[in-house]
């Protein structure tokens, strides 16, 4: 956004973590006015339980492993580009 000399007030970011951790954790990062009437109007967050501990610890590990071995290891990054568990370990990363 800023690069566009754009301002974040009107932005609402969403994400997932289902397919990166395998884990039922979601974010909604937006302006407080539009978050304060996220929790009085929107009947999913009123009525849902929390997040259950075992996808915010999947999410914590998943966090501090991509701290530690950071951003090189991953199918989009590097020769070949594929799965492969022969292509991971080339990169040094596990399968």
């Amino acid at each position: 956004m800023r690069h566009l000399g754009q301002r974040y007030e009107h932005v609402v970011l969403t994400g997932g973590f289902s397919k990166a951790y395998s884990s039922l954790l979601a974010f909604v990062a937006c302006p407080p006015k539009l978050k304060r009437l996220l929790k009085i109007t929107a009947p999913p967050y009123l009525y849902s339980g929390p997040s259950p501990v075992a996808s915010l610890a999947s999410v914590l590990v998943g966090l501090q492993v991509n701290e530690a071995r950071g951003t090189s290891c991953g199918p989009s990054s590097g020769p070949g580009a594929g799965g492969s568990s022969t292509t991971w370990r080339s990169w040094g990363c596990s399968p």
